[in-house]
């Protein structure tokens, strides 16, 4: 005698049921759709290291800028980094910033990403005294 559990598990293997003849008469299609859909993925995250590595190594091997700062030396700076001079200390005098011209007309700003090699100036004033 077949039981509710019986009847329904003999009805669910049988052939006359539609979601088991869609799985049947399309299961090559499925599998295709599925295998494809997997490596499109695989090859999505490998690109996406590859291009990840790529960038990596770019910053590693960014181009040097020499920035001549007076008193100082030449100074190499990653092409594209901001700069922060030293601030340089001279006795009877006060140091009123650096500049980009022997002048002093031209202030340094440090928030200024070097894209190019330069020249750095200190102004001086003497003090008052």
């Amino acid at each position: 005698m077949l039981t509710k559990i019986d009847f329904f598990l003999f009805d669910k293997m049988s052939s006359h049921n539609p979601e088991r003849i869609f799985w049947e008469n399309n299961r090559s299609w499925i599998i295709a759709v599925s295998v494809i859909v997997l490596l499109l993925i695989v090859l999505y995250f490998l690109t996406t290291i590859d291009s990840r590595r790529a960038a990596r190594k770019k910053r590693h091997d960014s181009k040097l800028v020499n920035i001549n700062v007076t008193d100082f030396g030449t100074i190499p700076v990653i092409y594209g980094n901001r700069y922060f001079p030293p601030i340089p200390q001279k006795s009877g005098y006060i140091f009123r910033g650096w500049f980009l011209d022997s002048a002093c007309t031209i202030p340094w700003v440090s928030t200024t990403k070097v894209k190019k090699e330069m020249a750095l100036y200190p102004k001086w004033e003497k003090e008052a005294g």
